[in-house]
């Protein structure tokens, strides 16, 4: 529903997917300081690249999958970003092989994510799996569901100030994961997380 009667305001409504796709097969790219608005897809996507940044960007106003993505490759990250008003996720991040432990090496580092989202109950902040991640310096807050969510072998989380999440989904956290029993050798240090919503089921800070 609209804020306000639309009768004399401007309505935007997205007609493209993704706005902006690094990779496959891209390296040492990076975007930096741009305004990434309205689109119906994902607002930046890096997919199987090396020491590809994702800089100082303003993204919101984002309908599809995550303001920024990074799958695959190794060594790329997003920092300094400003995130907001997204449907689903904040950042996805996704990399390292499993199977023999070798690193993704991608790093999620001191990013503003805020009001994510608003159109899905499991809207989280930050999105990780993989191998050799890390997740530091973020302030996160007004999520539908976690602050972050997910990790894998040898990730770190670290220095997140995470507050007020988890104000539409219960039975979550501020961060969660866990599971899985071959997920081993994660860090979770220095952060301070708090005002975790609980309606009935549950809501902790580390889950």
């Amino acid at each position: 529903m609209p804020a306000q009667p639309v009768r004399d305001v401007e309505v935007r409504v997205p007609v493209v997917g993704e706005l902006v796709r690094i990779g496959p097969g891209a390296s040492w790219i990076t975007l930096r300081g741009f305004e990434i608005t309205c689109c119906d897809g994902t607002g930046v996507t890096v997919s199987q690249s090396t020491n590809c940044v994702v800089a100082a960007n303003r993204v919101h106003g984002i309908g599809g999958g995550a303001g920024i993505e990074i799958r695959g490759g190794s060594a790329c990250a997003a920092i300094g970003n400003d995130v907001w008003d997204t449907c689903h996720q904040g950042i996805i991040i996704q990399g390292g092989d499993p199977e023999t432990l070798t690193p993704g090496g991608h790093a999620v580092d001191n990013n503003y994510l805020h009001h994510i989202g608003v159109m899905d109950g499991h809207g989280c902040g930050i999105m990780l799996g993989g191998v050799g991640l890390r997740v530091s310096h973020n302030l996160i807050h007004d999520t539908s569901r976690c602050g972050i969510f997910g990790g894998g072998n040898d990730c770190v989380i670290e220095y997140n100030r995470i507050r007020h999440v988890n104000l539409e989904t219960e039975d979550t956290g501020g961060y969660y994961n866990g599971g899985c029993w071959h997920v081993r050798g994660q860090v979770i240090r220095h952060n301070h997380i708090h005002d975790v919503m609980d309606f009935a089921y549950g809501g902790w800070g580390l889950y």
